[in-house]
């Protein structure tokens, strides 16, 4: 998704799933909101309001709606976001390696390196390892969404957990 639209696409998805509530029913409509959630992880406002909208839904309060048909969206988006964290990690440790390759051993770490660590508390980040935790936090649902009225849409959130 372009740049220049991501921030009022995350505001309609964010519209609609708050005061639109009743648009939004059926898994494949869920999957069509997740989809274009986790299209705006690239943008980082968009990306922030994303994963507050996705938070909202996870979180005890009148926003709350986590349901069999939208379990499995939850579940890839919060994936999502802790993967783009891995990489950002990965990517600036990779950076610090290389740089550290390329000083002498015995020069003294300048300013800047020595303070290389606050990067992982970027947004990017700090968004990836909530994400973990909220993955973790969907626990509490397994009961209600394990009823007999949703034990087949459990088998499919199942074998979907298990492929991602």
């Amino acid at each position: 998704m372009a740049n220049a639209v991501a921030e009022q696409v995350a505001g309609g998805l964010i519209l609609i799933a708050t005061k639109h509530k009743d648009i939004i029913t059926s898994q494949t409509e869920w999957s069509l909101l997740f989809a274009l959630l986790r299209s705006t992880i690239p943008h980082p406002e968009a990306s922030r309001q994303s994963f507050d909208l996705i938070q909202n839904l996870i979180n005890d309060g009148p926003e709350q709606r986590v349901s069999i048909d939208n379990y499995a969206g939850i579940v890839a988006a919060l994936d999502e976001y802790a993967t783009v964290a891995g990489v950002v990690t990965d990517s600036q440790q990779q950076g610090r390696r290389t740089q550290a390759l390329n000083t002498s051993k015995y020069a003294p770490p300048s300013f800047s390196e020595s303070i290389h660590l606050r990067h992982y508390s970027s947004p990017i980040v700090e968004r990836g390892k909530k994400a973990i935790d909220l993955l973790f936090d969907l626990k509490k649902f397994w009961g209600q969404l394990s009823s007999p009225s949703h034990v087949q849409g459990m088998s499919r959130v199942c074998s979907f957990s298990y492929v991602v």
